[in-house]
Formats: C-alpha cells, structure tokens, sequence
C-alpha cells in the first residue's frame, strides 16, 4: 500500500511539473490583462456632469468635448467551471499529426490542470473542473470544486483516461447549475474537447447558457471547435495553451456581464 502511494505522489509531482510552464505564463498573462482591464479610464465627452477645465481652452477651436467621463474598469469577480472531454475519441492518436504526438486527452488533462491552477491564483475568480462522462453517461467526474485548493488535486487530473460516450449537453447543464449557484456576476463555462459532438446540439446547449448569463468558451484538442462554440481557440499541445487562454479570456472579460 506505501508504494502505491509513493508511486501516485511520484506521478503527482511529475504531472505538476510538466504543466509548470505553461501555469506560470498564463498566470503572468492574466494578472497584466486583468490589471489594465480594471483600471479607471476618463475620456472627453461633448456631454456630461462635470466639466474638464482644461479643456475650456479648446472651445475656440471648435472641439465642443469639454466634459469629462470615466469608465471604471472590469470586475474580476468571476466564476469558471472547467469541462474535460474524456470520451473514447479523445484517446486516439489517429489522425493527430506526426507519430509520438500527445493523445488529445493528454494535452486536455494537462491544459486543464495548468488553467485551474492560474485562474485560482487570480483575485476575484473562483474555478473548479470536472470531466465527462463519469462511471455513468450521465455523470461527471469532479476534479476540484470552487472552494478547494487545485495544487492539491493533481493526480485527480492527472489519471484521466478517455473512456465512454460524449455527454457534452448533460456535462454543460450540471456545469450551468454549479455556476449558478456562485455569487459571482460573470460566469464562464469552459469545455476542453476534440469537437466530436453533434454541432446543432452543441449549438442549442451554448445558446441556453447565453440566455441564462453564462458564457460558454471552447478548447479544441488537434481540433477547430467554432462549429460548437461562438468563441474558441485550438491547441495541439500544452505549449500553445497560455496564447489561447489569453486570448479567450480576453474577449470573454471585454463584454458586458449579462444578469
């Protein structure tokens, strides 16, 4: 029983530091995006309640924009629920590129893994992750819940094996409700999956969550997922993770929070 402990520390660790890198960028990424995005910014306005005095000069010459107004920043107060893929297709090599390419489930496993530890790391946002299907198709395997520490959950990532059918629907109604529950204004559902799934399905699910004020982002594995998600990016290793998390995080936080 000792080695087989020893044996999932082991593990543990060595997943912990494959995912390092990538964790550590897009953490840098983030926490600079997110400190532009909540500073306050003024800017000249031909209306408003307060009038720039250095401005008055500018009448003369026609600029009317003697008001001043201000745009606070984004709040960070955000809530993301992480969906992995794990279905059969996701342990297939076939198709993926050159030979000695990570399977679709190990680059999943691990982006998830990095994404969770940066997000937990960033003030105001709360993550937690989950994979589907679980024992059963219509079950979930939960990696980490909102509240717990993800450092901690390594290996609940790191054995994740491709398995079962593609329960994407159901996945993202039970990640919909534990994102519902959160206080947090913005909500975001983010799926990790190789795009094997019914588009006008995935297409009616993203809607609903849309209209229910939760933002639905998709990470295609080896693959161009937009047939499923309005706004996504692919990735065919943990390396091309941090510049395509940015980059949809970017343009999640630059939209209006829908209540």
């Amino acid at each position: 029983a000792s080695s087989s402990v020893a044996l999932e520390v082991a593990e543990g660790a060595s997943f912990s530091v494959e995912v390092k890198a990538a964790t550590n960028a897009l953490r840098q990424r983030l926490a600079g995006l997110l400190q532009a995005e909540t500073l306050c910014r003024r800017y000249p306005a031909v209306t408003g309640k307060r009038i720039d005095t250095r401005r008055l000069c500018r009448i003369e010459a026609g600029d009317a924009r003697i008001f001043v107004r201000e745009v606070t920043g984004l709040k960070t107060d955000t809530a993301v629920q992480i969906l992995v893929d794990r279905s059969g297709s996701m342990g297939s090599s076939r198709g993926r590129g050159k030979s000695g390419a990570p399977r679709p489930i190990e680059v999943a496993r691990a982006s998830c893994y990095a994404t969770a530890l940066a997000l937990k790391q960033v003030p105001g946002v709360m993550v937690a992750a989950a994979a589907f299907p679980g024992s059963q198709e219509s079950e979930v395997i939960v990696m980490t819940q909102f509240e717990e520490r993800v450092d901690r959950q390594a290996m609940r990532f790191a054995s994740l094996e491709a398995n079962g059918g593609t329960p994407m629907a159901e996945a993202m109604l039970w990640g919909a409700a534990r994102l519902l529950e959160q206080r947090q204004p913005r909500r975001i559902l983010l799926v990790t999956t190789d795009g094997a799934y019914d588009e006008e399905l995935g297409q009616a699910m993203a809607a609903r969550l849309q209209l229910a004020g939760i933002e639905p982002l998709g990470i295609g594995i080896h693959c161009d997922v937009s047939h499923l998600f309005a706004r996504s990016r692919q990735i065919a290793t943990i390396a091309d993770l941090p510049q395509a998390m940015f980059e949809l995080l970017l343009e999640a936080i630059q939209r209006p929070v829908k209540h």
